[in-house]
């Protein structure tokens, strides 16, 4: 049998259907970047697909969807290609016209995929450069193959964009990204933002005194401060990343994050193990203090111990008294916990060896009103002469009595500045062997003074004996019930 071989010439373009039908093209654009010299490329794209579509006397124009300065690594992201999809879900497409397979993605697995869920809505691709119509046969086979090299071009553009930026890095050229309180000048330097300086410098002070996240974002919205991003309320997340960016010490860390792949995009903290880092000093004017930016620093993580992210983790939070807090008994450093046998439901606990210390476990009300009154009382006639050895002491002790003449709470900013240690009497519930109940708490000042103030403590109920015996109670029978509820079968 012999048979007839017929060859069809392909044209580049989508036959009409039977009856003379017209079929509904659309076409895709995308430029990867919003530069003017591809905002050209982006809008020729646009006027010939138009024109190409229009003129064809076998088409109907079903709009152009496109997507500015969009990665083509990752379809999520690209609203315009997004909104095609659903127009084609809709079964307002027949045939989708675009430039290449690299303006369509650069993932060889999304491209394919998305060009099955196409066809399965009855939807056909022609790629112009490289003459494919996808409704054609061996068509697949040819996407597989440059698509592939289109994913493996978006890998070596990213290799050597990236390989460009840590060059610069390294020679200490920084890239300008938007922050709040400066702006960019002609030359690419920063320039202070008056009004957003203020509210920088508001929000440090605020933090260091003592003021949490949720009370500075209450005190912007009353003051009308509008956010970074010109709304009219801040979040928590806003004030912490203006608290932990070094650059309002006129200083720059060059290369704080990566990205991990081309593919995802996604981006990774930078602990400098693959990825070097570079820290440039003196770069521009500073709004704050190093000195102010370290307080800071060291409040947050005594708040938020081991948390990155102004999120607790567990550790126990340690403002405002850090280490000063110190045991009657083993001299040990007192750590603040939560305890639940009584209300409010803080203490600093001596955690040290049983041998060495019976245990001493005092609330944290009882602390800070005796600290309170140890400052408010303080005996300025006990201050140091000038040609003392506390002289400098003596001096900030007395600037800052004079400037806070009353302060209404505990907060690390002063302690730090003024107090040395803070010490303990036993606070016994009987006077033992000649040793007196001693319910008293001792400041020791930087500047050579100690203030002696009762503690308050009088009730049998609130002596650290007490309440440590019930709180140790407390964490025998919450062991037990977690024991008891692991060793349960389940149901």
């Amino acid at each position: 049998m012999e048979i007839e071989k017929i060859l069809v010439e392909h044209t580049g373009a989508p036959e009409t259907t039977v009856a003379g039908k017209q079929r509904r093209v659309a076409a895709y654009c995308r430029v990867s970047t919003s530069k003017d010299a591809q905002a050209g490329s982006f809008e020729l794209q646009k006027n010939v697909y138009l024109q190409k579509i229009t003129a064809h006397p076998d088409w109907v124009f079903a709009g152009i969807y496109a997507d500015e300065g969009v990665t083509g690594t990752n379809t999520k992201y690209r609203t315009g290609f997004q909104q095609m999809l659903a127009d084609c879900e809709a079964g307002k497409i027949d045939y989708i016209i675009t430039k290449s397979i690299s303006r369509f993605a650069r993932n060889t697995l999304e491209c394919l995929s998305y060009i099955r869920k196409l066809q399965s809505m009855g939807v056909q691709l022609i790629f112009e450069k490289e003459n494919i119509d996808t409704g054609e046969p061996f068509s697949e086979m040819l996407l597989t193959v440059l698509a592939a090299f289109a994913q493996e071009e978006s890998r070596s553009l990213s290799e050597n964009l990236k390989w460009g930026i840590r060059k610069r890095y390294q020679k200490g050229i920084d890239r300008w990204t938007r922050i709040y309180g400066y702006t960019q000048t002609e030359e690419g330097s920063y320039r202070v933002v008056p009004e957003e300086a203020d509210t920088v410098r508001q929000i440090f002070l605020l933090y260091e005194q003592g003021q949490s996240m949720s009370e500075i974002v209450a005190f912007l919205h009353q003051h009308q401060i509008p956010s970074p991003a010109g709304k009219k309320d801040w979040s928590a997340s806003s004030v912490l990343h203006i608290l932990r960016n070094e650059k309002y010490t006129g200083d720059i860390l060059l290369q704080k994050t990566y990205t991990a792949d081309h593919i995802s995009h996604r981006t990774v903290k930078n602990n400098c193990t693959l990825v070097p880092a570079y820290y440039l000093t003196d770069h521009h004017t500073p709004l704050i203090s190093h000195e102010q930016f370290a307080m800071v620093e060291k409040i947050r993580k005594l708040r938020c111990p081991g948390g990155s992210d102004g999120n607790s983790t567990g550790n126990p939070v340690q403002y405002p008294f850090d280490t000063l807090l110190r045991c009657p008994y083993c001299g040990a450093v007192l750590r603040q916990r939560h305890i639940p046998v009584q209300q409010p439901g803080r203490g600093w606990l001596c955690e040290g060896s049983p041998k060495s210390c019976g245990g001493f476990l005092i609330r944290s009300h009882f602390v800070e009103q005796a600290v309170l009154t140890a400052y408010h009382t303080f005996p300025k006639e006990q201050l140091a002469p000038a040609d003392s050895g506390h002289a400098a002491e003596a001096e900030h002790m007395r600037a800052f009595l004079s400037a806070h003449p009353r302060l209404s709470r505990v907060d690390y900013y002063w302690l730090s500045r003024l107090v040395d240690s803070i010490t303990f009497g036993r606070h016994i519930a009987q006077p033992q062997n000649g040793t007196a109940c001693d319910r008293t708490l001792y400041v020791h000042w930087k500047c050579g003074v100690t203030s002696c103030v009762p503690t308050g403590i009088e009730k049998e109920k609130d002596l650290p004996s007490y309440v440590l015996k019930r709180y140790r109670d407390w964490q025998v029978r919450n062991r037990r019930k977690n024991e008891n509820h692991t060793d349960c079968p389940n149901p």
